[in-house]
């Protein structure tokens, strides 16, 4: 069986994760690596024709967290500030975090 969390998942967050601030629904802050997407482009076809969506997204390590994600937690990026509004885990250790913008620091 393929440890993509340490064969893949990791690497990548080593090369281009960014520090992030994060603060989960309990008021746990603590920094955390992030591969940050600005503009994220979102395809869902369940409409006709397909709805296209851009929209902020940080793509996380699952590792790094004490439990999984949830929407309503915090993240601080490049001084952005963020709302998680949904979570999308995958079988490979990661999720991506799809963000909504509060404010600037």
């Amino acid at each position: 069986m393929i440890d993509w969390d340490r064969l893949v998942v990791g690497p990548t967050q080593a090369v281009f994760g960014e520090p992030v601030s994060y603060t989960d629904k309990n008021g746990n802050a603590f920094v955390i690596s992030g591969i940050f997407d600005e503009a994220f482009k979102d395809i869902s076809m369940g409409f006709e024709p397909p709805a296209t969506v851009e929209s902020p997204m940080l793509g996380v390590r699952t590792a790094n967290f004490r439990t999984i994600p949830e929407q309503g937690e915090f993240a601080v990026i490049r001084g952005g500030q963020y709302i998680v509004r949904e979570v999308r885990v995958d079988s490979h250790g990661g999720a991506r975090l799809m963000l909504n913008w509060l404010q600037s620091a």
